[in-house]
């Protein structure tokens, strides 16, 4: 993370809010926001300021007032009342555009219409069994996006589809290491470097260009 962002709150913080009918999955989720700030070592990174709700009506409020401070409206998908898809598409269409857009469901929800329709109305779109550090390095990546910075929309073009190929890895196979000089690193280990664009990202990221280099020829 660094300070091109440009979120509304000052102090480097990231507010969210979360959304979800279950109050254990927001007790989770609250949990790994705890674990995120008390770990946060980079003078440079923001942490991360969490409101919670398990009411759909309590959140359109929160949205909709003249003093709302969010930079991320986080929404499970499968609630009882409303589908958080509905909602964000809701709200994406009116004054709270400029908020970043995640639906963080469960597995099970993640079908081929359910990612077309977030690639179409430009929402993340997350399992709630994918790694925390991997939700938190797309979201600055999506805010750096936002900012217009050149660089920083190659980087998160360059990386997105890398990283998501890589929590699919993890996720079928978690013994597979990845080498890269010396070091053979776990695929979530590597997320973490190319987020938090370490030397080690940046020498995978290098490889990963020369191979589709030498496959277009």
């Amino acid at each position: 993370m660094n300070n091109l962002l440009q979120f509304k709150n000052p102090g480097k913080e990231i507010a969210f809010l979360y959304l979800d009918d279950e109050s254990s999955a927001l007790h989770n989720f609250q949990v790994k926001v705890n674990s995120y700030n008390t770990n946060v070592d980079n003078d440079d990174a923001f942490k991360i300021r969490l409101q919670t709700t398990d009411d759909n009506v309590e959140a359109v409020g929160i949205l909709e007032s003249e003093n709302n401070d969010v930079d991320v409206f986080i929404c499970d998908h499968n609630m009882p009342t409303r589908k958080g898809l509905d909602l964000i598409k809701y709200f994406k269409s009116g004054s709270a555009n400029d908020l970043i857009y995640v639906l963080y469901t469960g597995a099970g929800n993640v079908n081929n219409e359910i990612r077309r329709e977030c690639a179409n109305n430009d929402i993340l779109l997350f399992a709630k069994t994918e790694e925390f550090s991997t939700l938190i390095g797309q979201i600055v990546n999506k805010a750096n996006k936002q900012s217009n910075n050149p660089m920083e929309n190659l980087y998160f073009k360059l990386t997105s589809d890398m990283i998501r190929s890589l929590q699919n890895i993890a996720n079928h196979d978690p013994s597979f290491r990845i080498q890269i000089g010396s070091r053979f690193l776990k695929p979530n280990e590597l997320i973490n470097e190319l987020n938090n664009r370490t030397q080690l990202g940046f020498e995978y990221l290098e490889s990963y260009i020369e191979g589709l280099k030498f496959f277009n020829r």
